[in-house]
């Protein structure tokens, strides 16, 4: 799993998101390929993780 800081602005803080984002995922189902964030605002952050589909998910998209 990877963390992609280089993408989007940066901001105070993106690192330790990214791994929180990963943390969480692993205890959910599984760690994602790859995190990017984006800053939109002081309240605002859109986060992407890629390579995480469940097997909901998959049987979802069938």
């Amino acid at each position: 799993m990877q963390s992609d800081l280089s993408d989007g602005e940066p901001y105070e803080g993106k690192e330790q998101i990214h791994e929180r984002v990963i943390k969480m995922s692993s205890l959910a189902e599984k760690a994602p390929a790859q995190v990017t964030s984006y800053k939109l605002s002081p309240r605002t952050l859109i986060v992407v993780r890629e390579g995480v589909l469940v097997a909901i998910e998959k049987q979802l998209i069938r």
